[in-house]
């Protein structure tokens, strides 16, 4: 039946995830990884799982055109959600295995990005691509991933694309919160991997619903403290830090460092707490920041 395909189908994404995150995450006491993937076999294994995630879209486009229909009943609909979120559940490990065997690689993968993701998942960043939410936020989540990873080639390639689902994202306002902290993550990405992708103007527009995003909540009451987070490491990363891209068109940095430092410390992500602590100094170092 087609729940047991479904089941047995989730079963394997579930378990090759959680492979690749275990031979992305195990290093040994010199920091090597215990278990490498290869590029040959993360080119085998990504071009069966691209091929699974084609299938799942198709299948989650089926069921949200079957529910836009003026005919289904409460039933129906009930029965079509449920079978939508069974496939975000599937997508969500299919994607995260691909994501896993990226970070592994780092430039090593960007043959396969170019061959086998880009281009089926580059066109589903934005609405015209797609009508599925889940689609666009996996295609982010990707792209993200290579221009956070894969080197300064892969970077300024793909960071043009990937910035306008971003922009439409972040203008959308049926963008969902993981989509939006997607979007935000990436630009963040952007900012530190391949600035020069970033217009002055497109950068200033870009930072002032940043900036909403970080003040118009306190920290304390914020209810997704994941995506207030990472738009205060956006807002460094984007006008703060050293190198920032609009760092010299920003003259008076005071309301903007004293709404990141309300948003410090961080703590849903170690890593952009270290890029946030780093950058902290630098700000200290330049005067941005009064410690006395």
């Amino acid at each position: 039946s087609d729940e047991d395909e479904l089941e047995i189908r989730f079963a394997i994404a579930d378990a090759l995830s959680e492979i690749m995150y275990d031979a992305f995450t195990h290093k040994d006491a010199n920091g090597m990884r215990i278990a490498q993937i290869s590029v040959l076999d993360a080119r085998e294994i990504v071009g069966h799982v691209m091929i699974l995630i084609a299938g799942c879209l198709t299948r989650r486009s089926k069921l949200i055109a079957e529910m836009t229909t003026d005919v289904v009943d409460n039933d129906e609909l009930a029965r079509c959600d449920e079978k939508l979120h069974s496939e975000q559940e599937l997508l969500t490990h299919l994607v995260d295995s691909v994501g896993y065997q990226l970070k592994s690689l780092g430039a090593s993968f960007i043959p396969i990005f170019s061959q086998l993701v880009a281009k089926p998942l580059g066109k589903l960043l934005t609405s015209s691509g797609t009508r599925d939410g889940r689609a666009r936020l996996s295609a982010t989540c990707l792209f993200d991933d290579c221009v956070e990873h894969c080197g300064p080639q892969a970077a300024s390639t793909y960071a043009p694309q990937l910035l306008q689902g971003v922009v439409e994202s972040l203008n959308d306002p049926e963008s969902d919160a993981e989509l939006i902290q997607a979007a935000v993550y990436g630009l963040a990405q952007i900012s530190r991997n391949a600035p020069n992708a970033l217009s002055a103007r497109l950068g200033q527009d870009l930072l002032m619903k940043i900036y909403n995003l970080c003040s118009n909540t306190p920290k304390s009451e914020s209810d997704d403290s994941a995506l207030f987070e990472n738009a205060v490491s956006c807002m460094g990363s984007l006008a703060l830090f050293k190198g920032a891209p609009l760092f010299d068109s920003i003259p008076d940095k005071g309301t903007l460092a004293k709404s990141f430092l309300a948003g410090l410390p961080l703590e849903e992500d170690f890593d952009e707490a270290k890029v946030c602590h780093d950058g902290l100094c630098d700000m200290v170092d330049m005067g941005l920041v009064d410690i006395k």
